[in-house]
């Protein structure tokens, strides 16, 4: 019963390699974050002067947690989204992509 509830949790991926694939899509999304933070203006009131993990972690929380739910679901959905094998490579342009997936969704339920 065990072993049928985590089969269909994962959608027929095995454990190991959903569990890599959900690495390489963090390493993406993590990648994107921090591209985005050296964009951001450090004469901007409350934004450091230097890089700090604690500000960038804080001042992003909400759209961490978005990006983790995100990648879950669509690395989970991602032979029905996509229509094709995951592989590790889909995986990390899924968390890369990340961000602008969820913009796409909040332009759609703000319609």
């Amino acid at each position: 019963m065990k072993q049928e509830l985590i089969q269909q949790l994962l959608g027929g991926i095995e454990l190991i390699p959903f569990t890599v694939a959900v690495f390489y899509a963090f390493v993406g999304a993590i990648l994107n974050l921090l591209l985005h933070a050296n964009k951001r203006d450090v004469n901007a009131p409350g934004s450091p002067a230097n890089f700090s993990w604690k500000f960038l972690i804080r001042d992003n929380c909400s759209r961490i947690l978005t990006g983790a739910l995100l990648i879950l679901i669509c690395v989970r959905f991602s032979q029905e989204l996509l229509g094709q094998q995951l592989t590790m490579y889909l995986a990390f342009v899924i968390g890369f992509s990340i961000d602008r997936l969820a913009g796409l969704i909040k332009k759609l339920d703000n319609k």
